[in-house]
């Protein structure tokens, strides 16, 4: 689903406070702009703070609940059925701050479903990114409602857990590449921001300003830029990654240290004459 513009609330609507978890009332008329709809939950920005609205207020924010997958399924024949839908029904909980869901996040340990007086048990085991996540109890509910939505499931007691800790390397292939993704689109914009006011400072009457200390600038940049296809090369290619930056390493050791110092001296330098000029008045 596409997350539209800027939207006012139809309602009242009962919010969550990411990262926190606490409980507000969002007000009828408010401006919110819809940043995630993954799960069917959506993640609003409201006065430059985050919420997470859950599905079934979906009519507040002008949109139809989305089924979950268990609501379009048959009741499970088979538990070997039951398993697939419980990993289908934790796959549509989502942290409000990550577009990966519990399960590709690695944050689901155990899911064991047992057969009770017709119909079934399911016990979770999971845990969070960050034992003081404020979201722990949200997300925790979350999975609890879902896979009471699956038709049979009677009884779910979902727990959270801190061991093993959590860590990186318990995401899916898919989580990894989309959160890199994800990195990499907030790092470029960041840089065209940078970029922005490089290109401003070029601009400028100033000799310095215009030519000198873009000049330094647009080095880092373009160290910074080169970061982002090397974070791609690393994720499919580690061994290419680690030999590239070697690469680059034993380059800049091998530059003459009075090479660096000439460099240095030059730049403080002709940066305290320029400062003592325009003192004086003598330069702008």
């Amino acid at each position: 689903m596409e997350t539209p513009g800027p939207i006012a609330l139809n309602r009242d609507v009962e919010a969550s406070i990411v990262p926190s978890g606490d409980k507000v009332t969002l007000q009828k008329g408010e401006t919110a702009q819809i940043t995630q709809t993954l799960g069917g939950t959506f993640t609003v920005i409201v006065n430059g703070n985050m919420f997470r609205v859950e599905g079934s207020d979906a009519d507040a924010l002008g949109l139809e609940p989305v089924k979950s997958p268990a609501e379009e399924a048959k009741r499970p024949e088979t538990q070997d059925d039951l398993k697939q839908q419980i990993e289908a029904q934790l796959k549509t909980v989502y942290d409000p701050e990550i577009p990966v869901n519990i399960v590709d996040l690695g944050l689901v340990y155990d899911s064991t479903p047992t057969q009770l007086d017709g119909g079934w048990r399911v016990d979770v085991k999971m845990t969070l990114t960050a034992p003081g996540c404020g979201m722990g109890p949200v997300l925790q509910q979350d999975a609890q409602n879902r896979l009471l939505c699956i038709e049979g499931v009677d009884e779910v007691d979902v727990q959270l857990v801190w061991d093993p800790p959590w860590n990186h390397d318990m995401m899916s292939e898919a989580a990894k590449l989309e959160l890199l993704r994800m990195e990499g689109t907030q790092e470029l914009e960041r840089i065209k921001t940078q970029m922005a006011a490089v290109l401003a400072e070029a601009a400028s009457p100033d000799p310095w300003t215009s030519r000198a200390r873009p000049s330094f600038l647009y080095v880092m940049y373009a160290l910074l830029l080169w970061s982002i296809p090397m974070g791609l090369i690393a994720a499919v290619q580690p061994d290419m990654a680690l030999a590239i930056g070697r690469g680059m390493n034993a380059y800049l050791n091998g530059l003459p240290e009075p090479l660096y110092a000439l460099f240095g001296t030059a730049y403080l330098g002709y940066t305290a004459a320029h400062a003592w000029g325009k003192a004086r008045g003598t330069e702008r």
